[in-house]
């Protein structure tokens, strides 16, 4: 027989075990009645979203991936996994090349996609493909496969399998192209369609693609400055479960939750990354065995930032075994998706016959070397070899040296294309180097007028120590603008618009507000004028004075230099 105390104290436990699962199911469902249907897909609206239709009344919203490939053929190397992972999980994570590109143009995308696209990308240059701005919700999840609908629409959709998927794909691809086709991209009537993102689609746009800053490419995690990485995303001891679909910051793409929150499964497999030596030099490259699974972006449940990098890479099994020792498929409480739009590459035979054409624009010897070959056009005159042999064997062999030629010529322009980049990037921070040079006279002039007011008796071996350092820095500061000078003299032989299309591209990269891209941006515009007078005038028209005026900031500073200058014409400098 139990004392009334007990017999309250176990009815109390009771009720309590009963109400926190009711309270949780009254709170979710006071939830859901309170939020709107564009909280499942889009709580975060922006002008350059692109949206695709769901059913009822659900939409995909999308953001636009640019990759800088002129050609088809062309792709963009970048480097995937983590810059120091730990010494347990190298052979998962340690930094490898990779590279990326895209079948849809801007030809391609729909009127209104089209026109969302930054000014400098409408002139063309770039390939893309679309990345889901959110990780995939209970909301759109419901609209395409039915069923009750989940009280927390707004949550990204967790506990689903590969194979699920898979479904949720086959069916939202039919009923898109079925209901909407004219909403979905196409290459010559060839419809674009919705998959899993591969590891470098989804790693390349988490570290925000080519509007990346240069500076942070040693940068595990993408933030702006002065934002904390909890800002971007969800994770660490105080969260239990997945929060709303785009609770955090979106990154410089306009990509939300590609740290923390669900985990999200991709379209490759997980390969190990191997080192090998190539060339005299070591390289990483991926293992030739793919295994399980592959997540993405970390969860809720990660402990620490570390765990939500982009380049940390998690294998899971396809299936699991039950305790009644049946398979099947995995899943699990913190793993989701998010959804890529691409195309075909070869849909058609104009597209088949536009990479074959660009492929030999490829292959083709440059100019540069056939001005320098008298002979002519090696892979021709190979032709021409080729045309006489007379045994099988000949030709077989003449027909593999064309090859390597041609392979060889390819590279060549990729190296070339390259090596205009960097040369550009270099003579935007040279200019910058001039400012910094600059300032450090006006400094010591500065320190040197401010100490001779205050000490009557002010030292005139430390005034001269002091002149003879604004003097060294003054020589600096000339031979860093004949170093700029010499930029202006090895670019401007390159064809003008792929000198235009790079510096298109590296505005992009240097897309940042704090100071140190806005003085980039501004040393391309002046590098870009720099360039015209060379090219019209000559690389001496661009004189000294012209330089220092257009990339050494504040009056003073320019002040200081100009009676340096005059100084010197005059044959003083003391």
């Amino acid at each position: 027989m139990f004392s009334k105390a007990a017999v309250l104290l176990m009815v109390a436990i009771f009720l309590a075990g009963l109400s926190q699962p009711a309270e949780a199911a009254l709170k979710s469902k006071s939830k859901s009645s309170e939020i709107e249907p564009a909280q499942a897909f889009n709580p975060n609206e922006d002008p350059g979203d692109m949206e695709l239709p769901m059913p009822n009344g659900m939409k995909l919203v999308l953001r636009p991936v640019a990759v800088d490939s002129r050609l088809l053929l062309n792709d963009r190397q970048f480097n995937m996994g983590l810059l120091n992972p730990d010494s347990d999980r190298t052979f998962r994570e340690k930094q490898f090349p990779a590279h990326i590109s895209a079948a849809l143009r801007y030809e391609n995308l729909p009127g209104d996609w089209a026109r969302k696209l930054p000014d400098e990308e409408q002139k063309g240059g770039y390939s893309y493909y679309l990345i889901g701005k959110y990780e995939l919700s209970n909301g759109q999840w419901d609209a395409v496969m039915g069923g009750e609908p989940n009280p927390r629409p707004d949550l990204p959709k967790t506990g689903i399998s590969w194979y699920d998927l898979q479904d949720f794909l086959r069916k939202y691809n039919e009923w898109l192209l079925k209901n909407h086709p004219d909403a979905v991209p196409a290459i010559d009537g060839v419809a674009a369609y919705l998959r899993l993102p591969t590891e470098e689609e989804w790693e390349f746009a988490a570290r925000e693609g080519i509007s990346a800053p240069e500076q942070q490419n040693e940068t595990d995690f993408p933030v702006a400055d002065g934002n904390p990485i909890e800002n971007y995303a969800v994770f660490g001891d105080r969260y239990k479960n997945v929060q709303s679909i785009g609770s955090r910051k979106p990154n410089r793409l306009g990509i939300h939750d590609m740290g923390g929150n669900a985990a999200e499964l991709v379209q490759s497999g997980f390969r190990f990354t191997v080192a090998e030596r190539k060339g005299g030099s070591q390289v990483m490259r991926q293992h030739g065995s793919e295994g399980g699974l592959l997540r993405k972006g970390g969860s809720y449940k990660a402990a620490s930032e570390r765990e939500i990098y982009p380049g940390t890479r998690q294998e899971i099994r396809m299936f699991e075994k039950t305790p009644d020792n049946a398979y099947v498929p995995h899943k699990e409480n913190d793993l989701g998706a998010r959804l890529v739009l691409a195309a075909v590459n070869l849909g058609s035979d104009r597209r088949t016959k536009e990479v074959m054409k660009e492929e030999q624009q490829l292959q083709a010897t440059p100019e540069v070397l056939i001005a320098i070959n008298q002979g002519g056009d090696p892979v021709a005159e190979l032709e021409k070899i080729y045309s006489i042999a007379d045994t099988p064997q000949i030709r077989q062999s003449l027909a593999q040296y064309k090859e390597l030629i041609q392979n060889y010529n390819e590279a060549f322009n990729r190296e070339h294309d390259a090596n205009l980049l960097s040369a550009i990037r270099s003579a935007a921070y040279k200019a910058d180097s001039l400012g910094n040079i600059a300032f450090r006279c006006y400094r010591l002039s500065f320190d040197l007028d401010e100490a001779k007011q205050q000490f009557k008796d002010f030292s005139p071996k430390v005034e001269k120590a002091m002149r003879d350092e604004m003097q060294r820095n003054f020589r600096n500061l000339q031979r860093s603008t004949a170093h700029y000078r010499q930029s202006l003299r090895e670019i401007m032989d390159y064809p003008k618009e792929d000198v235009e299309a790079r510096i298109s591209i590296l505005r992009k990269e240097y897309a940042g507000d704090d100071r140190l891209n806005k003085n980039l941006r501004a040393n391309l515009d002046t590098f870009a004028k720099h360039l015209d007078i060379a090219r019209k005038q000559g690389v001496n028209k661009v004189t000294d004075s012209m330089i220092w005026d257009a990339v050494i900031p504040g009056k003073k500073s320019r002040a200081v230099i100009a009676d340096m200058e005059k100084n010197q014409k005059k044959g003083g400098g003391k």
